[in-house]
């Protein structure tokens, strides 16, 4: 019977574990894939980084001469 219960706690702990790994690679890739994601504007153009205005509505970003 302890044996049995051994095996039932071990096999507990190593899917814990398996979905605490899985779960911490999810969030790092997508904070990276979003933060790192940059516009791409034709030559001759930069790109302005979204804002909010004083007022409170927003500005998307947007490529500028």
């Amino acid at each position: 019977m302890k044996r049995l219960l051994s095996l039932v706690m071990a096999a507990a702990f190593a899917a814990s574990l398996g979905t605490v790994a899985l779960a911490g690679t999810m969030n790092s890739d997508s904070t990276t894939s979003s933060a790192s994601m940059r516009m791409a504007c034709p030559k001759g153009k930069t790109y302005v980084k979204g804002y909010k205005k004083k007022d409170g509505t927003k500005v998307k970003g947007y490529c500028k001469s």
